[in-house]
């Protein structure tokens, strides 16, 4: 490997094979040492703390939700279309490559203690930073007395992805996403308006199978 960065990127990619289709997290970095042929001592520098695997996953996770938000939000001038459609594409994103479903585990304080400063710090950023994203979109879409509408689509949210993992949904299911823009814009306060465009969705469903086919090559 040529650098730090691209040998942490490679070891996070190994860790997310490795964990694929599990419902647990039960990867500890000795399991990396042969799954990666790389050095304990060079594992263990990477990752100083035990934890610090499984928020390795979730940095990297939260960061590619953060790029495919920013980019819907550049192409989408709906705030609610955005919004909906960005969670699809998370469902679509855990289901496709049976990734581990993060939301599982975290956020956690207790298992934050027992990581490494760095990640430690790496993860409380870019999950704040992500949270704020959906924070911004939940306001443009409007303001509804009563309840915090935040709290509960985020709760509802995580709940539905865990669900729909622990049923091993298909991820082209159609109907599956429309249930879930359904119910999102009913915690919204959105009830008046029209479910999403079934277009929209299948041009996801595209691009997302594109890009894991791309992946795949790559390997």
């Amino acid at each position: 490997m040529s650098s730090w960065q691209e040998r942490e990127s490679y070891l996070i990619d190994i860790a997310g094979r490795c964990v694929s289709g599990h419902k647990w997290f039960d990867l500890c970095r000795s399991h990396l040492v042969q799954a990666s042929q790389i050095s304990k001592g060079t594992i263990y520098n990477h990752f100083p703390a035990e934890t610090d695997l499984l928020f390795a996953l979730a940095i990297n996770d939260y960061q590619l939700k953060i790029n495919n938000l920013e980019l819907l939000y550049e192409k989408h001038s709906d705030p609610l279309e955005c919004y909906l459609l960005h969670h699809c594409w998370c469902l679509m994103d855990i289901l496709k490559s049976k990734k581990f479903v993060v939301a599982r585990m975290l956020p956690n304080d207790a298992l934050l203690a027992l990581s490494s400063d760095i990640f430690r710090q790496k993860f409380t950023d870019v999950f704040n930073q992500y949270n704020q994203l959906n924070y911004a979109l939940i306001d443009k879409i409007g303001d509804v007395n009563g309840y915090n509408r935040r709290e509960l689509v985020t709760a509802y949210v995580r709940g539905a992805i865990v669900h729909s993992d622990d049923e091993n949904k298909q991820f082209d299911d159609i109907q599956m996403y429309q249930q879930l823009c359904y119910a999102i814009m009913q915690l919204l306060g959105q009830s008046h308006r029209r479910v999403i465009n079934t277009q929209l969705i299948e041009e996801l469903l595209a691009n997302i199978t594109n890009s894991h086919q791309q992946s795949l090559n790559v390997l």
